[in-house]
């Protein structure tokens, strides 16, 4: 048998048992980071991109809209204006940052934090989803008695 001697250089490049988590050359930081804040821009970007064209047609029925509907115009609205867009991209790297760091620290707090934003994603496309359908069966009622522009 033959023995292997390791170099203190050598044994530096072995795997370690508890995993890569934290360390330099770890890429689950930056994919974390990436992927939060994409999950925290995506929906406000979105929602301030589509939410005029919705107002227009709601404005073209002439329809009274509930206040969910409302609320979620509103923060189109502004998600749409130049501030609403600084604010989504200030708030999309401050997120990005901190589950970069978190997940440099630990891999369970980047994937706890990577959650929430999934959260956060879900919670706004579905309150953009049903926000819209509240008004389809007024709408449908509007053209069915002619009332449309």
């Amino acid at each position: 048998m033959s023995q292997v001697s390791l170099s203190p250089n050598s044994a530096a490049m072995l795997p370690s048992p508890a995993g890569n988590a934290g360390k330099p050359g770890s890429v689950f930081p930056l994919v974390a980071g990436c992927g939060a804040m994409s999950m925290v821009a995506f929906p406000l970007l979105v929602v301030g991109l589509l939410t005029p064209h919705y107002a227009e047609m709601y404005r073209d029925f002439g329809l009274r809209l509930p206040a969910f509907t409302r609320v979620l115009l509103d923060l189109g609205k502004f998600a749409g204006s130049p501030l609403g867009v600084t604010v989504a991209v200030v708030l999309a790297l401050v997120i990005g940052a901190i589950t970069y760091a978190t997940g440099r620290a630990s891999r369970a707090g980047g994937v706890a934090i990577l959650l929430l934003c999934f959260l956060w994603l879900l919670g706004v496309g579905g309150g953009f989803f049903v926000s819209n359908w509240i008004v389809i069966p007024a709408m449908m009622e509007s053209l069915r008695d002619g009332n449309a522009v």
